[in-house]
């Protein structure tokens, strides 16, 4: 999942299995966006402003619903779920990064 800070979206990115979280970030991720797992929202989310909008967003849009309950939980107000995750982001031709795959 990717938590982003909006209208530039800046953020995290917070995925769910570490083989399944590094291949879905390498084959593309908001630009601006930082990979934060979601079992460790609660724990990052200090470092995320409450003054701006945040979407979040994972592959598929499961995990990404599931981090904005999360912080709407805690009391982040302005939150926004990308339906449909990175896939229907980038499907609709807005723009993604891949990261270089290390050796």
């Amino acid at each position: 999942m990717l938590v982003v800070d909006s209208p530039n979206f800046k953020g995290r990115h917070l995925n769910r299995d570490k083989l399944e979280r590094a291949l879905e970030w390498q084959e593309g991720h908001i630009e601006g966006a930082e990979q934060v797992y979601v079992e460790h929202l609660k724990e990052e989310a200090d470092g995320l402003s409450r003054d701006k909008p945040i979407a979040t967003t994972c592959g598929w849009g499961g995990r990404g619903g599931l981090g904005a309950s999360i912080l709407k939980k805690m009391g982040f107000s302005d939150i926004y779920n990308v339906l449909g995750g990175i896939k229907a982001w980038k499907s609709r031709g807005y723009p993604s990064k891949k990261k270089a795959k290390e050796n």
